[in-house]
């Protein structure tokens, strides 16, 4: 369970102190696993990287799905793993929004950039070869689409901050998914209408719900 004094004083105003207390372990303990409290957040990112990879990286080697296939595969199974935890997600989602989490946050972002990036690259190039997609630059392509998706999240973490998980959000956000589905298309140069990378059932796991 969170404990809510850590949450409250984010991670710059936590202390090694405040942890130790919070999880109930000695100081030797901690300092057995952890060099600093930095290091604890090195860790926990590091294992966020190897839930991605376990999570995206059997879709990047199916070789029986096409690069449409495999985009929008990409996105739709991180949305539904994000709905089957939804205790967690939002557990994060008001964490990493609160502003003593802003380093937490920006930290555990660039760092799910730049592990997914050349992996969405991959099906870029693979779509560029089979003449499904057409673009200059597949990482910077993949960059950038990763970064725009990052507005999304963004958003959603506003909307829970606020406590408005409310039908009126739910109808802003998925149109905001389709706004994105769109934007990703041209510019990949993708075929109008062939990308749907949020599944349209997901947000009703976590709108419509008293907070």
């Amino acid at each position: 369970m969170q404990d809510k004094r850590c949450s409250m004083k984010g991670y710059d105003g936590t202390s090694v102190a405040n942890i130790i207390e919070s999880v109930g372990i000695s100081k030797g303990t901690f300092y057995h696993y952890f060099a600093s409290k930095a290091d604890l957040l090195d860790q926990i990112i590091e294992r966020q990287s190897e839930r991605v990879d376990e999570t995206i990286d059997p879709i990047i080697e199916d070789d029986g799905k096409g690069a449409v296939e495999k985009f929008n595969a990409l996105f739709l199974t991180v949305g539904q793993y994000k709905a089957a935890n939804k205790s967690v997600m939002m557990m994060l989602a008001r964490m990493l929004y609160t502003e003593g989490n802003l380093i937490l946050h920006n930290k555990m972002t660039r760092n799910r950039i730049k592990i997914v990036t050349p992996k969405l690259a991959q099906i870029v190039a693979q779509g560029i070869s089979k003449g499904v997609f057409k673009v200059d630059s597949t990482v910077y392509a993949a960059e950038m689409i990763l970064e725009m998706g990052n507005s999304l999240g963004d958003e959603f973490g506003r909307i829970v901050m606020e406590r408005v998980l409310s039908s009126t959000p739910k109808h802003q956000y998925l149109e905001r998914c389709e706004a994105y589905d769109r934007a990703v298309e041209r510019m990949i140069g993708a075929q109008e209408g062939s990308l749907c990378l949020f599944d349209r059932e997901v947000p009703e796991v976590f709108f419509d719900e008293e907070l």
